[in-house]
């Protein structure tokens, strides 16, 4: 009996790593989230992947495309949950944040930003340990964030 249910296992594991591969292109096309990197892992008790190096989600938004760029990550399908560690870069229409830690949550379409954040747009620079930006209603918040070299105040909403 544990012969069949590891079976069972591998193979699902490895029709999952199979569509997961085709699913990123064919995703993007049709609108939904897609997510890729170098090197991928499924693990089956979670439904999750493990991702490693220039891993790339895109997450569709009413007004463009949410594009996440970090070293590594691990995609949560069920939960729509993707967590990105490592040099993590965030474009939503020509706003740029970075950070080293991103939790990005699909349903309710906000990203947690933790260590070194920093917010750029055409007329702001700011910085922050910190953050999280909502980007169903395009509002960013900080803690004791630095506006523009300015002093740091303990909470910033910036409304995009």
């Amino acid at each position: 009996m544990k012969k069949v249910l590891l079976v069972f296992f591998g193979i699902f594991a490895l029709m999952c790593n199979v569509c997961f591969a085709d699913a990123a292109t064919d995703a993007e096309k049709k609108g939904h989230f897609s997510v890729t990197s170098d090197h991928r892992s499924f693990n089956p008790f979670n439904m999750s992947y493990t991702l490693k190096g220039n891993v790339v989600a895109k997450f569709p938004n009413r007004d463009g495309v949410v594009t996440v760029r970090a070293d590594k990550g691990v995609a949560y399908f069920f939960a729509q949950k993707v967590v990105a560690k490592g040099g993590v870069a965030l474009d939503f229409n020509g706003l740029y944040l970075a950070c080293d830690e991103a939790i990005i949550l699909l349903k309710q379409k906000t990203a947690n930003l933790y260590g070194n954040v920093v917010f750029k747009s055409a007329t702001d620079h700011i910085t922050a340990p910190k953050g999280r930006y909502d980007w169903r209603n395009r509002v960013a918040n900080f803690e004791n964030a630095v506006r523009n070299g300015a002093a740091p105040v303990p909470t910033l909403v910036y409304e995009v």
